[in-house]
């Protein structure tokens, strides 16, 4: 009974370790904060965070697949092109922020397989948190310098003086000149 014990569990040790899936990839970073960016900025609303990976794996490997967790998110890879054991790839994650301010975290799953038709499946994360664009406007006329009491006097009188100067015209009546 023992040994039927002992051997059911020896085989299923050997099981589960053949389920495991094999670590193939090894990422940089894994997670990119942006911090605080501006709504439409950077490259016509889109920001792009780097990723870079190193094969760890004894053969070749490809991207089989990327999928992000919404439509903002886009991975940019290449389907076709082979990474060597030992060698590094990278994995531009765009951002689009048109449209949504507030904080963002989004994730993309990579699947890799290797020329044995072993996979791994991988997971990145960028975040951060846009600025609306209606508090950037904001943001800087606040930041705007400042007239000093003497120059909105100087603009008051500059401006007082103008719309109300008159002149005489030939007929001896006065007539309001209008700033142009």
């Amino acid at each position: 009974m023992k040994k039927l014990f002992l051997l059911f569990i020896t085989a299923s040790l050997g099981i589960s370790s053949f389920a495991q899936e094999k670590k193939i990839v090894q990422f940089a970073e894994s997670v990119y904060d942006f911090g605080v960016i501006a709504e439409g900025g950077g490259n016509y609303g889109t920001f792009t965070a780097i990723f870079k990976f190193t094969n760890v794996g004894n053969s070749p490997i490809f991207i089989e697949n990327a999928r992000a967790s919404c439509g903002c998110t886009t991975p940019r890879i290449d389907l076709g092109k082979p990474i060597a054991p030992g060698d590094s790839g990278e994995i531009p994650v765009a951002y689009n922020t048109n449209g949504r301010p507030g904080s963002f975290n989004k994730d993309v799953t990579i699947t890799f397989k290797n020329a044995a038709g072993e996979t791994s499946v991988d997971r990145i994360v960028i975040k951060g948190r846009v600025t609306p664009k209606s508090s950037q406007n904001i943001a800087k006329e606040e930041n705007m310098p400042k007239k000093t009491d003497a120059q909105k006097d100087n603009s008051q009188k500059g401006n007082h003086n103008k719309s109300s100067e008159q002149k005489s015209n030939k007929k001896g009546k006065k007539s309001k000149v209008i700033p142009t």
